[in-house]
């Protein structure tokens, strides 16, 4: 899951704003990965396998070289496009954040810094970049529970550990 990336090396190619009522767009899967706020929205995504809506307040990553068609009712965003080090998924993901005001006001001082050209906005844009993947990551982290995958077997165990007919057999079988 990309969100769920603790760290994601990129090269940042480029942000833009766009404003778009009545659209449909296919996209044939650009060489680039996507990163959006949406401000305003009522948008389909749609791959070979999924579809999507996607609403007001919206962040939502696209990955490098899929397919997919947009379309919009509205859709008002920022857009960061880059290329990621490492292809987290193949899937596109979203999510609607807790606080979307923080996140939009990064995204919209990105886009200003890039507009505004001045020595060194590109590193500036990459540490907001960062900033907002920091936050995304916050709000989309799940702790990683290796353990619940053994936890039957452990309480199984803890209930049969006297029992003279239990197998190492019986005790892979609880944990599948």
């Amino acid at each position: 899951m990309f969100f769920e990336q603790e760290s994601l090396s990129f090269e940042l190619l480029d942000i833009l704003s766009l404003e778009q009522e009545n659209v449909r767009v296919f996209n044939r899967g650009r060489p680039f990965s996507a990163l959006s706020f949406r401000f305003r929205a009522d948008t389909q995504l749609e791959t070979d396998t999924e579809a999507y809506h996607v609403q007001d307040h919206c962040v939502a990553y696209f990955p490098a070289n899929l397919p997919y068609t947009r379309t919009a009712r509205v859709d008002e965003m920022i857009v960061f496009h880059f290329h990621a080090l490492q292809a987290p998924t193949r899937k596109i993901e979203f999510f609607q954040p807790q606080d979307p005001r923080q996140l939009a006001d990064l995204f919209r001082r990105a886009l200003n810094l890039w507009n505004n050209g001045e020595p060194g906005y590109r590193h500036h844009c990459s540490a907001v970049l960062y900033e907002i993947l920091a936050l995304c990551h916050r709000e989309n982290y799940r702790p990683h529970q290796s353990i619940s995958r053994l936890q039957p077997s452990m309480e199984y165990l803890h209930r049969h550990y006297q029992d003279p007919e239990l197998t190492i057999e019986e005790l892979a079988a609880q944990s599948f």
